[in-house]
C-alpha cells in the first residue's frame, strides 16, 4: 500500500499554493444608506448588477469600488442600511460574519460613527476576522483601519470628499495583489487633488495618512501606509504598511480556518501530532514565494514551560528537548517565524559623470 502524506499537510499545501491568486482579487463591503432593497446584502460582480432604481451616488460608489488596480475586485458586496438610520451596526453586524477584504462606508462623516467603526474593527480582529476598513480623517493607530485624508478629489465635473471616495480605495486595495503595493499606483480618472507640499506629503504618510498626490503629471497614491503609527516591542514598521499587513492577514486566515476545520478535535495533542502539525504549516510557507522568507514554526520550548509550571509541574531540571516532548493537556504551544517580503519603493542611485 502507498501511503501518502496526512491530509493535514494536503490542506496546507493546498491553502498555500493558491493564496497568492486569492490576494490578487480581494473582496469589499460597502455600507449605503438609502431605500433598502428586498434582498439585502446585494453581491454586485459586475456594472450589470447595479440596479436602475438606486440613488445615483449608490450607484457611483459601487461603480468606483470596481475599477480596482491591476485587477478588478472579485466581487462587491453592498449592505444597504435606512437613509435616517442612526448607525451603521446592522451593517457592521452583517460583515461580522462575512468573508471580506475591505470595508467602506461613504457616507460616515462624524467623529462619533467613526470612532463606532474603529471599535467595531478592532474587536473583529481579536476574533479572527481581519477586514481593513477604509476611513475619512480617522488617526485609529489600528493596522486595520486605513486613513485615507485626501480632500478636492476632482473627476470630471464631480468633487469627491474623503469619505465619498473611499469606495474608490478600498476597491484599489482590494484589487492590488500580495505580490505588489499600492504606493504610486495611477488613478487615471482624477483630474486633480488638493496640492501638498512634499514636507506636507511626508509628514503626512509618517502620521499614518493615506494621501493621493499630484506628480506633476498624474493623480497617485502615496506609501500605502494604514493608520498604525506607535510601534512596539511586539508590534514594529511592518503594521504600517498595507502590503504587509495583507500578507500577515492572508496567512493568519489561512492557517487559522485550516486548524479550526481540519485539526481542532481530530487528533490526539501527542507531541508527534504537534511535529506534524508543525510540518504540514511549513508546507504551507514553502508555497508563498516572494512574499514571505526564512521561515520556521516548532513547538515552542519557553511556552511549555509556562504551561507546566502553572500547573504544579517543577521543570527546572527539564532540558529543551524534554520541555518539547511534554505533555500539555489540550493546549499546542507553538512559535513561528518569517520575515514578509516587502516591495521596492526607496531606490537610491547616483549617477557620477
Amino acid at each position: 500500500m502507498n501511503l501518502g502524506m496526512p491530509s493535514i499537510t494536503i490542506r496546507f499545501i493546498e491553502k498555500g499554493a493558491s493564496a497568492i491568486q486569492r490576494g490578487e482579487r480581494g473582496v469589499v463591503g460597502l455600507i449605503l444608506r438609502g431605500a433598502v432593497p428586498s434582498t439585502n446584502p446585494v453581491t454586485i460582480v459586475t456594472e450589470s448588477d447595479i440596479v436602475g432604481t438606486w440613488s445615483a451616488a449608490n450607484k457611483q460608489y459601487i461603480k468606483d469600488a470596481l475599477v480596482g488596480y491591476t485587477q478588478k475586485p472579485k466581487k462587491i458586496i453592498c449592505f444597504f442600511v435606512a437613509a435616517d438610520a442612526a448607525d451603521y451596526s446592522d451593517g457592521l453586524d452583517y460583515f461580522s460574519s462575512q468573508y471580506v477584504d475591505y470595508v467602506a462606508i461613504p457616507t460616515v462623516a462624524t467623529d462619533e460613527l467613526e470612532s463606532s467603526v474603529v471599535s467595531w474593527v478592532k474587536n473583529e480582529w481579536d476574533n479572527h476576522n481581519q477586514i481593513i476598513v477604509v476611513l475619512p480623517e480617522t488617526q485609529a493607530d489600528f493596522e486595520g483601519v486605513v486613513n485615507f485624508t485626501t480632500d478636492d478629489i476632482k473627476v470630471g465635473s464631480n468633487t469627491y470628499t474623503p469619505e465619498q471616495y473611499t469606495p474608490r480605495i478600498a476597491g484599489m486595495l482590494a484589487g492590488t495583489p500580495m505580490t505588489m503595493s499600492a504606493t504610486y499606483a495611477s488613478l487615471n480618472e482624477v483630474d486633480d487633488v488638493e496640492r501638498l507640499t512634499k514636507e506636507q506629503q511626508n509628514a503626512a504618510v509618517a502620521a499614518g495618512k493615506l494621501i493621493l498626490f499630484y506628480d506633476a503629471e498624474k493623480v497617485k497614491i502615496g506609501t500605502a501606509v494604514t493608520s498604525f503609527t506607535t510601534t512596539t516591542s511586539e508590534k514594529g514598521d511592518s503594521f504600517k504598511k498595507i502590503k504587509l499587513v495583507d500578507t500577515m492577514r492572508q496567512i493568519s486566515r489561512d492557517i487559522y480556518t485550516t486548524v479550526r476545520d481540519s485539526y481542532i478535535g481530530k487528533y490526539p495533542n501527542t507531541y508527534d501530532n504537534k511535529v506534524m502539525l508543525c510540518n504540514a504549516i511549513k508546507g504551507y510557507f514553502k508555497q508563498l514565494t516572494d512574499i514571505v522568507e526564512n521561515y520556521s514554526i516548532d513547538i515552542d520550548a519557553e511556552a511549555n514551560a509556562t504551561y507546566l509550571q502553572s500547573k504544579g509541574i517543577d521543570t527546572s531540571d527539564m532540558d529543551t528537548e524534554e520541555l518539547r516532548h511534554a505533555n500539555t493537556g489540550d493546549k499546542v504551544l507553538l512559535i513561528a517565524k518569517m520575515n514578509l517580503v516587502d516591495v521596492m519603493e526607496n531606490i537610491d542611485i547616483p549617477i557620477y559623470i
